[in-house]
């Protein structure tokens, strides 16, 4: 079985589910598979798609360099595309050696259109395909919309949860994936259970909107303000990503810079 996420964090979590069933056997959860085999999760391997699906163009290869600059100006400091992508080739390879793969959906865009993107590489093969669901899944654990929210005990203990992907499921994730494509949006979001393309402006007047007067404030304040209203729709990158693009446009200064972004503070231009 192959575990496919599209995040680090939960692919972190997975790797400690590893690691402590190496330690203590004995506490090693299976799952039983279509032929009624148990399936071992100490044997599986991780597979991180970080692809950020939800920003920049895929209407172009995913390996066009429009899409690779795009994505690296935005997660320029500690990301290589290239590698996630490598990884997303390395699908196929897997698939002609007859392996299952378990992917891990939560209710990011990025992990939705991951989903598809993956369902889309693996059409003309014959393998198994689940899906660990976090809407079925982690029903009763609170307000939780991301598997890097969910602790390793707890994901090992819902493995049984996962649900194999029917020949129709599939063709629908592939039908999605194709109507995704066809789109020449940079930004993508999920809400009420789909993905809607919003402009790439649709943060910046939220952004500009946390300033009151005059007020100099670090970036970090800004994101806290807009995680609490937006934490499910982007992530700390883009939204710093943005404040550059508006410092470009002359609508905001920075009063101080600072190695660390977040403690960079800026000012809105009235």
């Amino acid at each position: 079985m192959i575990e496919i996420v599209f995040d680090e964090g939960i692919a972190a979590n997975l790797r400690v589910i590893i690691r402590q069933c190496k330690r203590e056997p004995e506490k090693i959860i299976t799952y039983m598979n279509e032929k009624g085999q148990a399936s071992d999760v100490a044997l599986n391997d991780i597979l991180c798609l970080q692809l950020y699906l939800d920003k920049g163009p895929i209407n172009c290869c995913l390996d066009s360099n429009c899409r690779k600059k795009f994505i690296e100006e935005i997660y320029y400091e500690h990301y290589s595309y290239i590698d996630n992508l490598n990884r997303l080739k390395k699908i196929k390879r897997l698939a002609n050696e007859k392996n299952a793969f378990r992917i891990w959906v939560d209710n990011l865009p990025s992990s939705l259109l991951g989903l598809y993107c993956v369902c889309n590489e693996l059409k003309n093969c014959n393998v198994n395909i689940y899906v660990m669901d976090i809407n079925v899944c982690v029903g009763g654990y609170g307000n939780i919309f991301s598997w890097a929210q969910v602790e390793a005990e707890i994901m090992l203990g819902l493995l049984k949860e996962a649900k194999k992907l029917t020949r129709y499921e599939l063709n629908e994730c592939i039908n999605s994936w194709n109507k995704n494509i066809n789109s020449n949006w940079n930004l993508r979001s999920y809400i009420n259970g789909s993905i809607v393309r919003i402009h790439d402006n649709f943060f910046d007047d939220i952004i500009l909107g946390v300033f009151c007067e005059n007020k100099i404030t670090t970036i970090n304040k800004i994101i806290q303000n807009l995680s609490e209203h937006y934490l499910a729709c982007i992530d700390d990158y883009y939204i710093i990503y943005r404040i550059r693009y508006l410092v470009k446009k002359n609508k905001l200064s920075i009063i101080k810079n600072n190695s660390n972004a977040y403690l960079t503070l800026v000012q809105k231009n009235f």
